[in-house]
């Protein structure tokens, strides 16, 4: 087999086996993704926050999120849109 043909062996292999099913994320896995690479915080950490009543600059003097290179900034920004969304109460149809 030429050389060539060895290097691209694994590659062939890879792309034939078959995709592995996705798992649905709970909570728990969510709260484990960083989600500011800068400062190593954590879903989990935005969301304890949260919950303890802090504004965005809160936590970001807390967890040192938003203080970096500001790429995660709409991420958590909305991160904590949603997490305003499930803590609202349902509004009534009009």
């Amino acid at each position: 087999m030429p050389a060539a043909a060895a290097e691209l062996a694994p590659l062939q292999y890879a792309l034939n086996k078959p995709t592995p099913k996705i798992q649905t994320m709970s909570h728990d896995n969510l709260d484990d993704e960083i989600i500011c690479p800068c400062s190593g915080t954590r879903r989990g950490q935005i969301r304890a926050c949260f919950l303890q009543g802090l504004d965005a600059d809160a936590i970001s003097r807390k967890t040192g999120a938003l203080s970096g290179c500001g790429g995660c900034e709409w991420d958590i920004g909305e991160y904590l849109r949603s997490l305003v969304a499930e803590a609202a109460p349902d509004k009534p149809a009009h």
